[in-house]
């Protein structure tokens, strides 16, 4: 049996909530190491009639949930020359189906009806999606074990942990599963049916096995995917993450994807195909994708820290209200909007500065990560001026740099909370605030807020050097407000890629 798998990253808004979803503006988006996998594997039926007449089966596993097996049948339709995708089961999961329907699609079109049947072989598909556990609420299965809400417990589980429960009751903690499942599941389908041998192979890019044209090609499909399944054109920095990891991105104009949106989707009353059309579109030559992705990441010695929060929040909720108020309200939303975006660059350009600072003058960034781990960020640009250590050039120029990183996400937080009382949105809800600013307080903690849409999701931490993360795992643990459970989540590496297989469907 022939097996590929692909994976992707989750993802972490630090900077761009709200903002993102504006062409005008961008949103510093950082990769997840929790990463959700495709695995495609060619299987042999027992049942070999329906090849016959180019009709084949895939069967759709999610080992992690109850009930979550979905079986489909392939067909060709000669007079429509187009893949017909029929559903076998009576549970629906759009974003698995569409992804299905429209890559086989577009695959026939790309490699020629011929080339296309002969990659099946005679043989049918089994597709097993899984993600790793901090893409779900863990604080369930800790509690039936007696462990605490630790790392130390989170690190004790086994990987790929059954939720217990179905799809549709699970508690996500907003890493971006369905983004990252349509990604990996677009990529492991391409790489599996040769669609990169149709490509011209440009450079590969930074840090990645895979061609920037064949990333590209991924991007846009798995774009117009989510945005089908969910039932609108979002601002897909979740699927940029899932496709490229950090950065800052930009979005793309949504008028290159609406001519080929259908107005609705089921599997009873397929969209009507325009093949030429839909490739078009898609192809990374459209001039319509006009997003824009900087390399962009967590400076050298900072480590990012994540929590699940149990209160929860209804994001597209939050999400319409904020944009009414700015409908209704141009004036003063521009402002907020236009220093926001402002002060959302200048964070991401503050974190390329320092990553080059910590190449250039690898000693004295040391010296400064050193001084400031040992110290709450409200103490920094004192010591900036007290300190002998960090007078001597270039540390100087270095350390301010770190002391303007945490005013700059200080005054980003307060315009957010602007944003949510005028608009009578809890983006950073008080009790959220009381939390964060205690994790301020912790030594070497960067940063602290709420991640992208905001509300009671999750919070996220920046921080420096082990010492710090124990500390803000502290005050988490003994937080009584709120139930506070750490994730294991750090920054990713890079975005979609190819796994080995034995290394990931050992015990799966």
């Amino acid at each position: 049996m022939h097996t590929t798998v692909a994976s992707s990253p989750g993802k972490v808004l630090l900077a761009g909530g709200y903002l993102v979803l504006d062409q005008h503006y961008q949103g510093l988006v950082v990769g997840a190491s929790a990463r959700f996998y495709c695995a495609v594997t060619t299987f042999k039926p027992d049942d070999k009639t329906h090849f016959a007449d180019n009709t084949f089966p895939i069967v759709v596993q999610s080992p992690q949930f109850e009930s979550a097996e979905w079986a489909y049948t392939l067909s060709y339709l000669p007079e429509l020359k187009i893949w017909k995708l029929s559903e076998n089961t009576a549970l629906r999961n759009p974003f698995v189906e569409i992804v299905l329907f429209y890559t086989f699609n577009l695959l026939e079109y790309t490699l020629g009806h011929e080339m296309f049947v002969q990659r099946w072989n005679n043989a049918g598909l089994k597709i097993k999606v899984f993600g790793d556990n901090d893409f779900y609420s863990q604080q369930e299965r800790l509690s039936e074990r007696g462990l605490p809400n630790t790392t130390q417990s989170l690190q004790s589980l086994p990987r790929f942990l059954p939720t217990g429960t179905t799809l549709s009751k699970v508690h996500k903690t907003g890493l971006g599963s369905s983004a990252t499942l349509v990604t990996s599941l677009v990529a492991a389908l391409f790489t599996h049916f040769g669609f990169s041998q149709t490509l011209t192979r440009q450079p590969e890019a930074t840090g990645s096995s895979l061609s920037v044209d064949f990333l590209a090609w991924v991007h846009n499909m798995a774009q117009f995917c989510h945005c089908l399944a969910q039932g609108k054109i979002g601002s897909g920095f979740d699927v940029s993450a899932a496709v490229y990891g950090s950065h800052l991105y930009r979005r793309f104009n949504p008028a290159v994807l609406e001519p080929i949106l259908p107005s609705e989707f089921t599997l009873t009353k397929l969209p009507t195909l325009d093949l030429p059309h839909l490739h078009s579109t898609l192809s990374p030559d459209h001039a319509g994708w006009d997003h824009t992705k900087q390399p962009a990441a967590l400076p050298p010695g900072f480590r990012l820290m994540l929590a699940d929060v149990d209160a929860g929040s209804h994001t597209p909720s939050m999400v319409s209200k904020v944009l009414a108020w700015r409908k209704t309200h141009p004036s003063a939303a521009q402002q907020l909007w236009d220093a926001l975006g402002n002060l959302n660059h200048g964070l991401a350009s503050l974190f390329q500065e320092l990553t080059q600072e910590a190449h250039l003058h690898k000693d004295a960034y040391q010296q400064a990560l050193d001084q400031f781990t040992q110290l709450p960020t409200h103490q920094w640009a004192n010591v900036c001026n007290t300190e002998p250590t960090l007078q001597d050039s270039p540390i100087v120029d270095i350390a301010q740099r770190f002391v303007k990183v945490a005013s700059t996400f200080a005054t980003i937080r307060q315009y957010l909370r602007d944003m949510g009382d005028q608009s009578h949105v809890p983006i950073e809800p008080i009790r959220q605030t009381e939390l964060l600013d205690r994790c301020m307080q912790v030594a070497g903690v960067v940063m602290a807020g709420v991640p992208g849409a905001g509300g009671y999701d999750a919070i996220f931490c920046v921080i420096l050097g082990d010492a710090s993360a124990k500390q803000v795992e502290s005050v988490w643990n003994e937080w009584k407000d709120m139930n506070v459970s750490p994730l294991l989540v750090e920054e990713s590496k890079g975005g979609v890629r190819l796994e080995d297989p034995d290394q990931i469907l050992t015990g799966n």
